[in-house]
């Protein structure tokens, strides 16, 4: 590196040398337009001079100019002038006589006039043209500068992205951070995204706010009870959180009465864990269930304590003759204890929420509120921080529930029911949520989904999965992500852009030869929000994708108060911390057991894992159920998991 780059005297010489070049082109600019501008005075005055007077007004200003000078500054009053009439004769006459001619005073008069209206208007279309030289040399020059849009995604300010809604059609009431929602992009579903804080939940009250002005159905997700506390209306609206006292009752058999919608139940209650190895012991789970579930309904009077009576209470044995028959019978069967208790345990892990379930509440079925096609009700699911993980499994099952709905209807382009997922990680893997985004459009389902942890969304539902979901919102909205990994995420879903972008290089030596300035241009690829600058937003700062071929459009969301109509949560008083399990089988460090193994340590447990993965255990013959008996022994690293 020279000396002269990073030496103060070079900074000097840089600085001036480069200040003496800019002033010199600037000094060349306008000298070379100046000189145009005062070309343009002189030619657009004499212009309005001429076409305003006559040849023969100018002939005798000029005689009359002669005159003047003649009388009164060479004092000869007595000499002739020649002049020529308008008819075109010859005459001479006293010059005396001639200035005081009225006819002469008057074609003086009109030059007169018509030569101070030339000067003023000479200049001010002078300046006009000036304005519109000076204009057009700024512009060329800021076109030369900019980077020019080839293709791809565009962004823009708001108040563009506005106008630009507006010429394609815009739907009323539904706004985003003041910006109009463009037709068709409510079934085209809407991701939220961005970190605790950053104004998602501002921009989800202004759209629930249309949603409301709109009289429009709603499902929503209402992770701590602020949507309740500003929107709920009693009598008239619906809260599922069994914890709540305004709850409305509701149990499996509401919902299910054909056998797939018993096993869509249980795959929702029942997720799958991406990181275990063998599903067997999930999808044993669900086929129990469904088989319990199955059974219980053909009581006279079906409920959720038989149901979970059977699931965490009775014995082995009377389970097991409980499901004879059925196709959990192949799971629970005679001389198949341990595998058994192996499966009801995670049975009892992800089903356990239900017993929460109020009892004498009027009963609610989400399949039948959905189908019934009119109204402007809002279900609320909510939950409280210290409830969420007890009621997880219940509320994934509620939603997907609602989108399985939706999807039985008949298709209508009129039909709007909305459903908002706050916090799209916090709930278990919705099966039909990819299924929904596809096409619940026909059947007039819109979808409102937030992410504020893009890891936890991919821990959820895999690195395919988060990118399946964020291609099935059209409409994206992104605040600030404080970690790269979410930054990068909002950054790739809002697009990129193909440019033609602008190089600008000085040089300059001590011969004025060398000074110049070049311009050189480049196509280049790029995103049009850098993830840096997601992670650098201010709060209630983001931006707003609609697709459509609509531009990118920053957005700065309005924070506003809202009244609160309701409470959030009304505690039921229901104890869970102390439920009865005397007898349900529970996890103890990764193992299955009895809850009698906790009072009766001097007797021998039934089954004890040796910590050993599964897939290490070479297979052994199998019991009379079939199923190979190493699967005891590997159950541990998935059973740890739940707890």
């Amino acid at each position: 590196m020279s000396i002269f780059q990073t030496s103060s005297i070079g900074n000097f010489t840089r600085g001036g040398q480069t200040a003496i070049h800019f002033l010199r082109m600037i000094g060349q600019v306008i000298t070379k337009f100046m000189a145009l501008g005062i070309l343009t005075l002189l030619l657009s005055i004499g212009s309005i001079f001429w076409y305003t007077t006559t040849s023969y007004e100018r002939y005798v200003t000029v005689k009359y100019t002669v005159g003047y000078v003649v009388v009164n500054g060479l004092e000869l009053t007595e000499g002739k002038i020649p002049f020529k009439l308008e008819t075109g004769q010859k005459i001479e006459v006293r010059t005396v006589t001639f200035l005081n001619n009225g006819s002469v005073q008057q074609a003086v008069n009109n030059v007169y006039k018509a030569a101070i209206w030339s000067l003023v208007g000479g200049v001010m279309l002078g300046f006009f043209v000036l304005f519109l030289v000076f204009k057009f040399i700024y512009r060329f020059g800021t076109d030369q500068a900019e980077d020019e849009h080839v293709r791809g995604s565009q962004l823009v300010d708001g108040k563009q992205l506005k106008q630009a809604v507006k010429k394609f059609g815009k739907i009323p009431e539904m706004t985003i951070a003041g910006i109009p929602m463009p037709e068709g992009s409510d079934i085209a579903h809407t991701m939220l995204s961005g970190s605790s804080g950053t104004g998602k939940s501002t921009v989800s009250k202004e759209m629930l706010t249309g949603i409301r002005r709109r009289n429009q159905r709603l499902v929503i997700y209402d992770n701590s009870g602020e949507y309740v506390s500003h929107f709920y209306r009693p009598g008239k609206d619906i809260i599922l959180n069994p914890l709540d006292a305004r709850s409305a009752g509701w149990d499996v058999w509401a919902e299910c009465s054909r056998d797939y919608e018993y096993d869509r139940m249980a795959e929702s209650l029942i997720p799958e864990r991406s990181q275990v190895g063998d599903p067997y012991w999930v999808l044993g789970a669900r086929i129990v269930f469904a088989a319990l579930a199955k059974k219980i309904a053909s009581d006279q009077e079906p409920s959720n304590e038989k149901l979970m009576h059977a699931i965490m209470n009775v014995s082995i044995a009377e389970i097991t003759q409980y499901v004879e028959n059925t196709e959990a019978a192949a799971i629970i069967s005679h001389g198949g204890e341990r595998m058994a208790v192996s499966v009801r345990g995670v049975l009892a892990a992800y089903t356990r929420s239900m017993k929460y379930l109020p009892k004498d509440a009027p009963r609610f079925s989400i399949k039948d509120w959905i189908r019934q096609d009119d109204g402007d009700g809002w279900v609320f699911l909510t939950t409280k921080d210290e409830q969420r993980t007890a009621l997880k499994p219940l509320i994934t099952a509620w939603m997907d529930t609602a989108i399985a709905a939706i999807a039985s209807l008949e298709p209508s382009r009129q039909r709007r029911i909305w459903l908002g997922i706050d916090e799209l990680p916090s709930l278990q893997k919705l099966p039909s949520l990819f299924d929904g985004l596809a096409g619940l459009r026909k059947f007039g389902g819109c979808f409102i989904l937030g992410v504020q942890a893009y890891s936890q969304l991919v821990m959820i539902y895999g690195k395919e999965g988060a990118d399946t979901i964020a291609s099935g919102c059209s409409t994206w909205c992104g605040f600030r992500y404080n970690d790269k990994a979410g930054a990068t995420y909002s950054s790739e879903n809002l697009g990129n852009s193909e440019t033609v972008e602008t190089f600008e290089g000085i040089s300059f030596g001590a011969s004025e030869i060398r000074d110049g300035v070049t311009l050189s241009k480049q196509r280049n690829l790029r995103p049009i929000v850098l993830p840096t600058e997601i992670m650098n937003l201010k709060d209630l700062h983001g931006f707003v994708k609609f697709g459509r071929g609509l531009p990118v459009g920053r957005i700065v969301a309005q924070y506003k108060k809202y009244p609160k109509v309701a409470e959030g949560f009304v505690d039921n008083g229901f104890d869970i911390v102390a439920p009865n399990l005397d007898n349900a089988p529970v996890l103890v460090d990764g193992f299955p057991r009895s809850t009698k193994h906790r009072s009766k340590t001097n007797e021998k447990d039934d089954f004890v894992g040796n910590g050993l993965n599964a897939s290490a255990i070479p297979p052994v013959a199998t019991d009379t159920t079939g199923h190979e008996k190493d699967r005891d022994a590997g159950q541990d690293r998935y059973q740890t998991e739940l707890l």
